[in-house]
């Protein structure tokens, strides 16, 4: 599946809802739904949202990136081939999901953000 509106179809069909369900679980309208499933709408600021009530990754949903399922237990960043895991996620009031979902430039500020306190602390 190329697209978001491709991946938000197929996993709303999976979980067996129809786009009023779904949108119910996120309190969107009905047609919100069907713009994102007809590519009329394209960037679900409601991301985490409609990850949470299909119960899948929102980078799979986002991006097409990992796999659909959501991983249960501690979360784990993996090589973009799916290969062996590189560390497991540090944080714990926030998950690499919600990170993801996030525009391009929403994540260079977060990106620049953390550089710029992991630098703090480096003078400590």
């Amino acid at each position: 599946m190329k697209n978001f509106s491709d991946r938000l179809r197929y996993a709303r069909q999976q979980r067996g809802l129809s786009q009023a369900d779904l949108a119910r679980l996120c309190s969107l309208s009905q047609s919100a739904i069907s713009n994102y499933e007809n590519g009329t709408r394209r960037d679900a600021r409601e991301i985490l949202d409609l990850a949470k009530a299909l119960n899948v990754s929102a980078q799979w949903l986002r991006n097409g990136v990992g796999i659909m399922e959501p991983r249960s237990g501690g979360m784990v960043l993996l090589e973009p081939d799916g290969g062996p895991p590189i560390v497991t996620w540090p944080f714990q009031r926030f998950s690499v999901d919600e990170i993801v979902a996030l525009p391009d430039a929403e994540r260079e500020l977060i990106d620049r953000t953390i550089r710029h306190l992991l630098n703090g602390m480096k003078t400590r």
